[in-house]
């Protein structure tokens, strides 16, 4: 069964893992922002920022480390972004030379993850 969580840095910068709330801050509910959870949920939850919330790919690397949206990996000499792709409705790894390949767990044995593009941005280079 597909495991359905997701990763955000926290406004703190640690990074957190869980169900992703989204509060418009009305009522009783949380002030406005993106939320994780922990297993707890709501109100044990970690705010983040936005633009750092990635889904888990339901896939891992060849050391057994999951991977997620925003990951970036190294496949043989390549490096690549991990990302969702609408148009061909499956996780895609992008470079800046090349569209795009399709992610499948048959990748798992040669693929590596060395950071992400928020906090290795010059790992793209």
């Amino acid at each position: 069964m597909r495991k359905i969580k997701f990763r955000g840095l926290t406004i703190n910068g640690e990074w957190v893992i869980g169900l992703l709330s989204i509060s418009q801050g009305a009522g009783s509910q949380p002030e406005k922002g993106h939320y994780i959870s922990n297993s707890a949920g709501m109100p044990w939850a970690y705010r983040v920022q936005p633009k750092t919330v990635g889904r888990y790919t339901d896939l891992k690397d060849k050391n057994d480390k999951e991977i997620y949206e925003e990951d970036i990996v190294k496949l043989g000499s390549n490096t690549f972004v991990v990302q969702w792709s609408d148009s061909r409705a499956g996780w895609m790894a992008f470079s800046e030379t090349e569209m795009g390949t399709g992610l499948a767990q048959g990748y798992r044995n040669s693929m590596e993850i060395i950071g992400n593009i928020y906090e290795n941005p010059e790992l793209l280079k």
